[in-house]
């Protein structure tokens, strides 16, 4: 099984800054509204820690769809270019795990 959270998370924390720096928010303020502590928001900007789905969920929402959409393309890229077997691969990787 591949390791998608070190591939994903440098995108994930310059996607909440850049959200951050356009709403023109403190760091305290864009930790209330992942719903998370302001400590918790530090640690996943510094990469200690990785965002919870929930907490990734919050920071989608705070995006236009079209932003949102962009995202998503620039993750399915990057998957694409760790899994050359494509989407049934990961699939199958899933069906093993469950």
């Amino acid at each position: 099984m591949h390791n998608y959270t070190l591939i994903f998370r440098p995108h994930l924390i310059r996607l909440s800054e850049t959200c951050r720096e356009k709403m023109h928010y403190t760091q305290e303020k864009m930790a209330e509204s992942l719903h998370i502590s302001a400590r918790a928001y530090n640690n996943v900007k510094r990469d200690r820690q990785s965002l919870s789905a929930s907490t990734l969920i919050f920071l989608l929402l705070m995006l236009s769809e079209e932003e949102v959409l962009a995202f998503l393309r620039e993750m399915r890229t990057l998957v694409e270019r760790e899994q050359p077997d494509g989407y049934d691969a990961i699939y199958e990787d899933t069906l093993e795990i469950g």
